[in-house]
């Protein structure tokens, strides 16, 4: 250092986000990268883009395509848009094999179609690939009698973010409610 800057302040700018996953702001700024990553590359990958700014919620992508020529672009597409910030995607999962098949060794391990089961736990639901069915999996006590309490528990476990099970839940909740105007145990 210089002998005139020994008495003067110096002064750092910090040029980059840093965070400890796990607070609260780290689900904001996760999505706030995927959001921008998308803006940045929407001229390249158009179609990844698109879908990635629609159907991503959290950490999954839940999305489907017309025909088996789109989905394979948009795989494609969403592959090389990731792979641009040093993000490796993985757990795909599909009802057609043709997308499973496309030759991409590396995500093979990841392949869920290659198990037995054939089924892929998203958003709070289970998809069976085999039978393309969205499952809800609710775990109640078999009892001979329940309480209130037992029952909004129950109803307020089922979690649907796309509203598919948003009719039955409603009809829980006035069944639920008219228990209670009635003052039933």
């Amino acid at each position: 250092m210089e002998k005139e800057a020994l008495g003067k302040p110096i002064e750092y700018e910090l040029n980059t986000v840093t965070y400890i996953y796990g607070t609260k702001k780290a689900p904001f700024l996760a999505t706030r990268v995927i959001k921008q990553l998308c803006l940045d590359e929407s001229d390249d990958f158009p179609l990844a883009a698109e879908i990635t700014l629609s159907d991503i919620y959290m950490d999954d992508i839940v999305t489907g395509c017309e025909n088996i020529e789109t989905a394979k672009i948009l795989k494609n597409q969403l592959i090389k848009m990731f792979k641009t910030c040093g993000m490796t995607l993985h757990k795909w999962n599909s009802n057609n094999s043709e997308l499973l098949d496309i030759e991409y060794s590396i995500f093979e391990k990841h392949l869920f179609a290659q198990l037995e089961e054939c089924t892929t736990k998203t958003l709070g639901m289970v998809w069976n690939s085999k039978s393309d069915s969205l499952n809800f999996k609710v775990s109640v006590k078999e009892k001979t009698i329940y309480t209130k309490r037992e029952v909004l528990s129950t109803i307020a476990k089922l979690y649907d973010p796309f509203g598919l099970i948003g009719p039955v839940i409603t009809k829980s909740k006035i069944f639920l409610q008219k228990h209670w105007l009635e003052k039933i145990n």
